[in-house]
């Protein structure tokens, strides 16, 4: 703000209003243009030291011609400054901005893949002039970025040489919207584009689209920008196309791509606003959702997603932190899979429904007072009595909530003694049934089911024998691509678990074979490394359930000796962690194997064979222990004495 020069009595307020921004993290130099224009309009008329009706009334006749839009802007900032300048004086006027209501209806332009060729052509094609020698090379560079990685224009000009580092294919992003700095992963095609651009340019150049006078200005790469469009007969009109569409258009094409892949949008957003450097969800879904008039089954999708889950309308301190604690918490801070992120979200569905049907709060006025410790338990018993939820679904959602509830004590300490005693609330003790398995007649069975001379028998069976002889999570078993499979001397498979962490997990010959096989018959022609190991007909990975549905499958096949309804993927996880505890391999051995990353989570499969080999151990042996019962004991008016001795008696 070193450019603005402030001479009326307004002064001092306005640089401490001024510095405060600034250490709010805003670096937008529209404020101090606002502020300039105040300066000079209160020294004209009363130079008052507060800020008055007259001057924000004769600040709005400084531009009448300004579309209602522009109005609102510049409505909020004065009003922002008005307030911050009452809080100091007391006696400062507050202009109402709530008359001004947003009638635009802009939709920016979503270009179509085939304009997006024709543009990468026409700017590819550009002619070398003497006057700007590099033109050429930047503005393709420059256009791919802009689509290719949703970047702002603004940081892609002010990116250095060092902020691109093309060996490792990620951009430092420096001083984005907000101050905020970003690491943005870019595609491998156009490293190899930027590799080449680079090359061509002198090595010791700062920035990394250099022009004579530094790097390229804004209002430079836009008339090279309107040239294209001319050139590619692309209409521009006053409401565009403009440079900061391409960012608009890299969001939907992106969206509409992975969503045509069947991911849930719950995990796509969060990493779409980590990606474009939002501070929210409810950014994103704004910016999405002004972009996909054109696109209703994309809407409906996101519409569907996100019911219930950030309210809108209401903006309280309990919808602020579930905002962050989705949109930038789980899925950056903590790093929590999409299984994870979904079951979270479930829980909070089913609060915000609670709030809703027993309390009459809509979601839109829920604060994070009302969260305590008292309404959590209730909330509990809700679900058990009206949802008839099982003890351990209960004891799930209780820890979604205390994860929550981690969060809030130390984003909004005011709330820290409600979040204790959340912390504090014991989940509800049940009887664990013994965990199922399969004996090793019972694992043959069913692997002698699928028909393996059938190409779709193969593919089940190498798939239930990975299942098992890896002892793979079925979330794990679905993740699988190409790459993660090693058929030479050590043959492994790598798989990645919760928290992301990686093992390698050896397999057994006979699964070997089996893998060998299916990957000469089922990929044969993949060019690729990273398609999925498992795929259906559609050429997508398998699902959760589809995997489940082809076990059952053949459970129900090898019914009455196999129960169906008993049978899932992790029962073959609990089948090899048996197996391996009864051949005598070391308990650590098993902890590494399957991936847990506590030991006591091992050793409930040894306390188990070892409740198992009690059990038989009673029912073969006879019992040689003599009756310690006393005969007294039997005598019920004794026992009747005994119980009332003590007490008094009126």
């Amino acid at each position: 703000m070193k450019q603005f020069t402030f001479t009326s009595q307004l002064a001092p307020i306005i640089w401490k209003y001024l510095e405060s921004r600034q250490n709010e993290g805003y670096t937008s130099v529209h404020c101090g243009y606002y502020m300039q224009e105040l300066d000079c309009l209160s020294k004209e008329l009363s130079d008052a030291p507060v800020v008055t009706k007259e001057l924000i009334d004769a600040w709005d006749l400084l531009k009448p011609y300004l579309s209602n839009r522009s109005k609102i802007v510049r409505h909020n900032a004065i009003r922002a400054f008005a307030k911050f300048a009452y809080t100091q004086d007391g006696i400062s006027y507050v202009p109402d901005t709530s008359k001004l209501k947003n009638s635009s209806t802009f939709t920016p332009h979503i270009f179509t893949v085939e304009e997006i060729r024709r543009l990468l052509y026409a700017a590819d094609n550009l002619p070398v002039r003497n006057n700007a020698p590099t033109r050429h090379l930047v503005i393709p560079a420059v256009i791919r970025l802009l689509y290719c990685c949703g970047f702002r224009i603004g940081e892609v000009l002010r990116l250095r040489v060092k902020d691109v580092d093309l060996d490792t294919g990620i951009i430092t992003v420096h001083n984005g919207k907000g101050g905020k700095d970003r690491l943005v992963p870019v595609h491998n095609s156009v490293i190899e584009y930027l590799r080449s651009y680079s090359a061509q340019l002198p090595d010791e150049r700062e920035w990394f689209f250099p022009s004579a006078c530094g790097h390229y200005s804004i209002k430079t790469i836009y008339d090279n920008f309107r040239e294209l469009l001319f050139a590619c007969n692309i209409p521009h009109t006053g409401n565009g196309p403009r440079v900061h569409d391409f960012r608009h258009t890299f969001a939907v094409h992106t969206l509409e791509k992975q969503l045509s892949d069947g991911y849930d949008p719950m995990v796509i957003v969060p990493r779409l606003a980590a990606y474009l450097g939002h501070k929210s969800y409810r950014e994103t879904c704004w910016y999405i959702h002004l972009t996909v008039a054109s696109f209703p089954e994309l809407s409906q999708k996101l519409d569907r997603a996100f019911v219930g889950i950030i309210p809108v309308g209401g903006e309280t301190d309990f919808t602020k932190a579930l905002t962050e604690y989705f949109s930038i918490y789980l899925p950056t801070t903590c790093g929590v899979s999409p299984n994870t992120t979904n079951s979270y979200r479930d829980t909070f569905k089913q609060l915000l429904l609670f709030f809703q049907e027993k309390k009459g709060i809509s979601a839109n006025y829920i604060e994070l007072r009302y969260l305590n410790m008292e309404l959590v338990s209730e909330f509990l018993d809700w679900l058990e009595t009206s949802r008839h939820i099982a003890v351990t679904t209960r004891n799930q959602r209780l820890a979604a909530i205390k994860a929550f509830a981690h969060f809030v004590q130390y984003k909004f300490p005011e709330n820290i003694e409600n979040c204790v005693d959340i912390i504090n609330l014991r989940p509800k003790k049940y009887e664990k049934a013994l965990i199922p398995f399969l004996t090793e007649d019972d694992l043959s069975l069913l692997l002698s089911q699928p028909d393996a001379s059938t190409r779709q028998g193969l593919r089940d069976l190498t798939l239930l024998a990975l299942l098992y002889d890896s002892g793979a999570r079925v979330q794990e078993l679905v993740d699988l691509r190409l790459k993660d499979v090693r058929l030479t001397h050590p043959p492994m498979v790598i798989l990645t678990g919760k928290g992301r962490k990686v093992r390698q997990v050896p397999l057994m010959k006979d699964t070997c074979k089996l893998l060998d096989r299916y990957i000469r018959s089922f990929h044969s022609d993949s060019q690729s490394q990273m398609i999925p190991l498992f795929y259906n007909a559609k050429k997508q990975a398998l699902s959760r359930y589809g995997v489940t549905y082809i076990l059952k499958k053949y459970a129900a096949k090898a019914s009455p000796v196999l129960e169906p309804q008993n049978i899932s993927p992790h029962v073959l996880r609990h089948t090899k962690a048996m197996h391996l505890l009864r051949a005598g391999v070391n308990m650590i051995y098993i902890r590494d194997f399957l991936g847990h990353a506590d030991i006591s989570t091992t050793e409930v499969y040894a306390r188990i064979d070892a409740e198992m080999k009690r059990k038989v151990f009673e029912e073969k042996v006879p019992n040689y222990t003599p009756n310690t019962t006393m005969p007294w004991e039997e005598d019920e008016d004794l026992l009747q004495w005994l119980t009332q001795f003590g007490k008094k008696t009126f």
